[in-house]
């Protein structure tokens, strides 16, 4: 089977077009050991009845291994966004609602989350040895025994919408523990996620605007519709926070530690 055109590329796999109905994702060579976990994560969030896009399997091709999807024909709901297609207000409800029902599933067999933010904290380049203490005091206190299915990496990019309504895609993050701890990882990507390379000062500042509405209205949607408290997914946001840090870039790890450094002085 010859590959179609590549329609999206990150940091540990490729998707192409494959066949008229389906996309694949490939691997890069040095990701392949996540093919087959997240073949297996993508099978059992669709056996829960989540807006998930159907999975075919694992294929090899081109000497990369891959996981082949139902193909979706929809936009992100970040250009939607950012097309004026739809407000900050409404795009937040819509990702609370889309996270409630992820939330409002069963993890077991997957990965603690607890276990991957001890892991990812112990790891993160230039966090100070007292903070990491302090940060996995912290998730000590706060590890409440959850199962509850979470995405691992929730935000707009990871949302199409489709002609029948929104797709969540993009799990090979989803794991297993308290709704707060996920629903704090989106919050923190919508308010402090980095700005684009190269994106002029006027822009960034509306950017800004629109992510703090954004944000906003997607906590508090989230709170109403789960009953769980603003506080209690604010005291994961500095373990999240710290977590993150092995994923980012130098400029956006010096902000990020900055604001670590500032929620731990707060308490």
């Amino acid at each position: 089977m010859v590959l179609g055109d590549k329609i999206g590329e990150g940091r540990t796999a490729d998707v192409y077009r494959w066949m008229e109905d389906r996309v694949i994702k490939l691997y890069k060579p040095s990701m392949e050991e996540w093919a087959e976990k997240e073949a297996e994560t993508a099978r059992l969030v669709a056996s829960a009845g989540l807006p998930v896009p159907q999975v075919y399997g694992l294929q090899e091709t081109a000497g990369r291994l891959g996981v082949v999807y139902e193909r979706v024909e929809g936009a992100p709901l970040t250009r939607r966004l950012f097309e004026g297609a739809s407000s900050p207000e409404a795009a937040g409800r819509q990702l609370a609602g889309l996270h409630a029902r992820i939330h409002a599933g069963e993890g077991r067999g997957l990965r603690p989350f607890d276990e991957v933010l001890r892991e990812r904290i112990g790891h993160a380049p230039a966090l100070a040895p007292e903070a990491k203490e302090e940060l996995l005091r912290r998730l000590d206190r706060l590890s409440a025994g959850e199962e509850r299915l979470c995405h691992g990496d929730f935000h707009p990019d990871n949302v199409l919408l489709a002609s029948n309504g929104p797709v969540v895609i993009d799990w090979m993050t989803a794991v297993r523990g308290a709704p707060e701890t996920d629903a704090a990882r989106t919050w923190l990507l919508l308010e402090h996620g980095g700005m684009p390379p190269g994106l002029p000062s006027a822009l960034q500042e509306q950017l800004t605007r629109v992510r703090s509405r954004l944000s906003r209205c997607y906590l508090d949607e989230y709170c109403s519709l789960t009953g769980r408290s603003r506080e209690n997914i604010e005291t994961w946001v500095p373990l999240v926070a710290a977590a993150r840090l092995v994923e980012l870039e130098e400029g956006e790890k010096r902000s990020l530690l900055q604001l670590i450094d500032e929620w731990l002085r707060e308490g």
